[in-house]
């Protein structure tokens, strides 16, 4: 094969194939596909993020009732106590948790 065959046939592959990547990259999974999955990617992850705000939110609110309910029981069964009795509580200490240095 000649030098110049063989250059023809080398410029026309390089010519195929950048022709053939630009038809790729403009479809639609080219560029303007990989630029829409990045907004559905951000978008998923602010909605991640603002339900893991509400499911925080929601954990606090549920711990509050639930010291609201622990009271109200507390304070029903005080009520309940016979006229003069008196009632202690001894609440178990919480001990810290012990770092190793």
């Amino acid at each position: 094969m000649s030098k110049f065959a063989r250059r023809a046939l080398f410029a026309l592959f390089l010519l195929g194939t950048g022709g053939y990547a630009l038809v790729q990259l403009r479809g639609p999974e080219g560029i303007p596909g990989l630029i829409e999955k990045r907004e559905k990617i951000k978008t998923l992850r602010k909605q991640v993020e603002d339900r893991q705000a509400e499911n925080a939110r929601l954990e606090k609110e549920i711990r509050d009732l639930e010291k609201k309910d622990q009271l109200d029981i507390e304070q029903r069964l005080i009520d309940r106590l016979p006229e003069g009795e008196i009632q202690f509580r001894v609440e178990e200490p919480k001990v810290p948790a012990t770092g190793s240095k």
